[in-house]
């Protein structure tokens, strides 16, 4: 995806990662947030979910507030 974004803004835009949240009493995962810099508005492209005990990633589907897993999300978008 990074590739893709640089290629098709001749290298302006690009894509960022960082942790949006981290375990706390309420929540067993941190909260890894991809985005694109595109100049003038941030724009989230994915969320995951990393649980640390058992460790597992999620993909976090925030308009369905869902999380499925890597292999599900990799299978659907496949096409």
């Amino acid at each position: 995806m990074s590739a893709k974004i640089k290629r098709e803004t001749n290298g302006k835009h690009h894509l960022l990662v960082y942790v949006d949240g981290r375990p706390s009493k309420e929540v067993s995962y941190y909260k890894i947030k991809v985005w694109e810099d595109n100049g003038d508005t941030d724009v989230t492209i994915f969320e995951f979910l990393v649980y640390t005990n058992p460790f597992e990633i999620k993909y976090y589907d925030s308009a369905n507030d869902s999380a499925i897993s890597l292999a599900k999300w990799r299978k659907r978008n496949e096409k």
